[in-house]
């Protein structure tokens, strides 16, 4: 069937996500830490369809590629941010404690921003996703040449950036 409320899905599959690796965090054993890993992971897959389709029905047609760029490296960069914290403060304080403090981040923000409607809406030029994109697609070419112990190229020039 239809789901007439999009962003109240999005909102509930965060929360879900955000209780499962809070719970996943505080468990010790294995087959129920899956459990609650598997409940993320398809809590977050709700949320990706979710998004995903609002970002093509709802933008009009002249912003979409902007958004889209902007999807992208959010999508890209943010996970990412979360896993330096994430070692950090496991490295620092343990894993249970890793998870707790993300997940109560996330629903800290998301909740937060449903209340404020705070990043509700986006401006960002067509430049500047594009730049976005040319610093990922370089940062993934860095990180391919140190996984294969090469020597990155020392001018940016030498980078092969498609887009």
């Amino acid at each position: 069937g239809q789901v007439r409320m999009q962003g109240r899905a999005i909102v509930l599959a965060i929360v879900v996500w955000g209780l499962a690796i809070a719970c996943f965090g505080m468990v010790r054993w294995l087959p129920l830490a899956l459990l609650f890993l598997a409940i993320a992971g398809a809590a977050d897959n709700v949320s990706a369809v979710f998004r995903t389709t609002i970002l093509q029905t709802a933008t009009p047609d002249e912003y979409r590629g902007r958004l889209q760029g902007v999807f992208t490296v959010v999508v890209a960069g943010g996970p990412r941010l979360g896993d330096v914290e994430a070692g950090a403060v496991a490295a620092l304080a343990g894993e249970t404690i890793a998870g707790l403090v993300a997940a109560t981040a996330v629903l800290t923000a998301v909740l937060g921003r449903r209340r404020t409607q705070e990043g509700c809406h986006v401006e960002v030029s067509q430049q500047a996703a594009m730049a976005a994109m040319q610093i990922r697609e370089a940062a993934q070419q860095l990180v391919v040449a140190a996984a294969k112990n090469t020597t990155p190229p020392t001018d940016p020039r030498q980078l092969e950036l498609k887009l």
